[in-house]
């Protein structure tokens, strides 16, 4: 439902005054009168090849799922109702200063600080998870450093479309030496999962300590998120932290490998943070793939193999974040910039 500023919801509950984002959903800030307080307000985007009423369903289970989610480094969810049939979630505006503005507007953090911070949003994605719920939105841009405190609080939980279409369209891709683009194209896409916010919050890591955006390798065009970090990243970020933590460099390499090959719950991404995984990933070459045929199964299926899903050891492999069986729904890919 597109509203435009001064639109009044609930009889004059919620008074609308901006659009704040235009991704998956829509999502709009808005003042409780009765309260004098100000919220956010998530709703359903306009898709006309879309089942409405599949969409409205999917929003109000994800809504209640969301709410079992109580947890001080997660913007609470404060309500829902409709409006003219349209679900909306009512939630928690954050008050303070966003980590990426931080960086923009001072400089990196000192690694103990950016770890403090990036331990206070996992534990707030392990909350999600274990409610079979995926952030998807993980990034600087909304991880809120509350004002007058040293917590920072996760916004932008996607709730609109936590059930996905099964296709979708890759971002487009630019050389950082060049103009040239790739155009984005059509692709079938596996379900979210906890890795992809497990690599979305190892790439906010590397953002808080170099205020850059890691480069990665491709690896895999055909499948999502087949890449490695570029040796060229990991040069950069031992130049500005020279006495770089074994664990914090081991959690950036493993978090940024190809979705099969990385942590499959966040426990398990944290145990490499503290340097108590056994075995150190060292980067190699890179060494491009000549075909997609030639890649293993597991990759070409982008980790969700037969013989994985139908091991006895498959149930095991999330550790305590696995959420519960969901149907098979299919991703949209976010961009770091937008959403």
């Amino acid at each position: 439902m597109n509203l435009a500023a001064g639109a009044v919801l609930q009889s004059g509950k919620y008074v609308v005054h901006s659009v704040l984002g235009q991704g998956d959903d829509l999502t709009y800030q808005a003042t409780h009168s009765g309260l004098d307080q100000t919220v956010l307000l998530q709703t359903l985007r306009e898709e006309p090849d879309r089942d409405l009423t599949q969409r409205q369903q999917q929003f109000l289970v994800t809504a209640k799922q969301l709410a079992q989610c109580s947890h001080p480094h997660l913007a609470r969810l404060l309500d829902v109702f409709q409006e003219d049939t349209i679900p909306f979630a009512v939630l928690e505006s954050v008050s303070g200063q966003t980590l990426a503005d931080r960086v923009q507007f001072s400089h990196p953090f000192a690694e103990a600080v950016a770890v403090q911070y990036i331990r206070q949003v996992a534990s707030a994605l392990q909350a999600l998870h274990r409610q079979g719920l995926v952030h998807q939105r993980v990034k600087p841009q909304n991880i809120v450093l509350k004002r007058g405190t040293d917590e920072v609080v996760l916004t932008g939980v996607q709730i609109a479309n936590q059930g996905r279409s099964p296709f979708t369209q890759f971002p487009s891709l630019k050389n950082s030496e060049s103009s040239t683009s790739i155009e984005a194209a059509p692709a079938f896409l596996p379900p979210p999962d906890p890795s992809t916010d497990i690599q979305a919050l190892t790439i906010t890591l590397y953002y808080l300590l170099t205020g850059q955006h890691p480069a990665t390798r491709t690896i895999d065009f055909v499948s999502l998120n087949q890449t490695t970090l570029d040796q060229n990243s990991l040069i950069a970020l031992r130049q500005l932290h020279p006495q770089l933590s074994p664990g914090v460099e081991q959690a950036i390499l493993k978090g940024l490998q190809p979705a099969h090959l990385r942590p499959q719950s966040i426990s398990e991404w944290l145990d490499i943070l503290d340097n108590l995984h056994p075995n150190p990933l060292i980067l190699e070459p890179f060494e491009p793939i000549d075909s997609f045929s030639s890649l293993p199964r597991s990759v070409q299926t982008n980790g969700h193999s037969l013989e994985t899903s139908l091991s006895d050891e498959a149930e095991d492999r999330w550790g305590s974040d696995r959420p519960p069986q969901q149907n098979p729904y299919c991703p949209n890919l976010t961009t770091w910039q937008q959403g």
